[in-house]
């Protein structure tokens, strides 16, 4: 698992590694807030991370019942629909729902920089405010955008990519292709792959994340050819 990672699941749940890699079914009573993995600030969290089941909740009602009813559960098998449906009868007891769920892609352990004949432009952080209105995903324009390229083709913008704060020990990747002209095929996945790139060279001490939803193959596909791999799934609540 991603170092960084790591240090912000010991963060958000409030316990050792030992118990994260060893395939524990783990659930901690706390109040999240921004220090937290955006998906688990929600009132209830719930980390599919490998063997290990980690839940989080500022509900204590229902992290006790969650508890009861999942404390041998295998984790990997959690988000099968029949139990989801389980789930989400529990939450309606304590008036909440799902929220979203969905994956979360950290760097694989051989990840490198690829090598490409597009020339990127690295952005400043003073010009992102002007992308307002172009790109839907690349930017939060406020304070926790950090870092950004883009690929022109002359004047043409076809592709950005950010890196703004997630968490304590992640920023979270965000990319959008304005073109899909076949001559630009994997541009996205060089963006991605270039800006975490440049990110683990200046600001070690994070780790890039990569989110998306599990029916988005397309966005999976680019994360993959960046060279990202799948490292837990999410389930949020409120």
């Amino acid at each position: 698992m991603d170092r960084n990672l790591l240090r912000q699941l010991k963060h958000d749940f409030d316990i050792s590694e030992d118990l994260i890699l060893n395939g524990n079914n783990i659930f901690t009573y706390n109040q999240s807030n921004k220090e937290f993995i955006y998906y688990n600030q929600c009132s209830l969290a719930i980390n599919c991370a490998g063997d290990s089941l980690l839940v989080r909740s500022s509900n204590k009602k229902l992290l006790d019942e969650l508890e009861k009813s999942y404390k041998d559960y295998p984790a990997v098998w959690f988000m099968e629909f029949d139990n989801i449906r389980k789930l989400e009868e529990i939450l309606t007891k304590h008036d909440m729902t799902v929220k979203n769920m969905g994956p979360l892609m950290t760097t694989s352990r051989d990840f490198r920089r690829i090598e490409s004949t597009y020339e990127f432009t690295r952005l400043k952080k003073k010009d992102f405010i002007k992308f307002k209105g172009i790109t839907k995903f690349a930017f939060a324009f406020d304070d926790d955008d950090r870092m950004a390229l883009a690929y022109y083709d002359k004047d043409n913008l076809i592709a950005i990519v950010s890196a703004s704060y997630n968490s304590k020990y992640l920023w979270e990747i965000g990319v959008e292709k304005f073109s899909y002209d076949p001559i630009y095929r994997n541009v996205a996945s060089y963006l991605v792959n270039n800006l975490t790139f440049l990110v683990k060279k200046e600001n070690p001490d994070v780790s890039t994340i990569y989110t998306t939803q599990f029916s988005h193959t397309k966005s999976i596909n680019v994360a993959i050819n960046a060279g990202y791999q799948f490292s837990l799934s999410l389930i949020a609540a409120d």
